[in-house]
């Protein structure tokens, strides 16, 4: 899928808001985990109002910067 770079800014735009609200932020290796177990992570972390989002290290970056 192509994005241009209008929706790339939206896409960035609506990260760093996201962790402009964050009270703690984790980096996490999820190397190995089997889908199952990934779903089951989302699920138990969505139920405590906590979100998974797996994010390109450039992009997460630049969002970072943006939430400064």
């Amino acid at each position: 899928m192509v994005l241009t770079r209008e929706q790339k800014q939206k896409m960035l735009d609506g990260y760093a808001q996201r962790l402009g609200r964050a009270q703690v932020i984790i980096w996490s290796n999820y190397k190995g985990l089997k889908m199952a177990q990934m779903n089951d992570l989302r699920q138990q972390l969505r139920a405590s109002g906590s979100e998974v989002m797996v994010i390109k290290n450039t992009l997460m970056r630049m969002a970072l910067e943006r939430a400064k």
